[in-house]
């Protein structure tokens, strides 16, 4: 049998009765809040190419599939530098932020720079 539900003008309609809070806003069980960001994390990357030792500066969703794409030559502007090592990667809960530190780090033009950035935040 299903459960009777209450309808309201909150949209609250979807809940179960018991699973309402007094107000007109529910409140988010613990469990939905603990792992709802590890879903969707953002990775901002620097990848150095084996061949000229040049740097690529990136944001993905899916880095693993991202790598693949770059040494595959499915990206334009590193298909001739292949292949690709990744040197430094970090997470982010969101793609602005993804996006704000990938153009920060595009900012460091030169070479010897961004080695040094490397250095200083290096994931090990």
């Amino acid at each position: 049998m299903r459960p009777v539900r209450e309808f309201s003008s909150a949209g609250l309609e979807h809940l179960p009765y018991k699973q309402r809070v007094g107000g007109s806003i529910p409140s988010t069980p613990t469990e939905v809040t603990n792992w709802w960001p590890f879903l969707f994390m953002f990775y901002v990357y620097i990848l150095q190419s084996e061949i000229t030792k040049q740097f690529y500066k990136g944001q993905t969703d899916d880095l693993q599939r991202r790598l693949k794409e770059h040494n595959n030559g499915e990206e334009k502007s590193t298909a001739p530098f292949c292949p690709w090592v990744l040197v430094w990667h970090t997470s982010v809960e969101t793609r602005s932020k993804a996006v704000i530190l990938e153009k920060k780090l595009k900012n460091i033009t030169s070479r010897e720079k961004t080695a040094d950035f490397i250095k200083r935040h290096s994931n090990k």
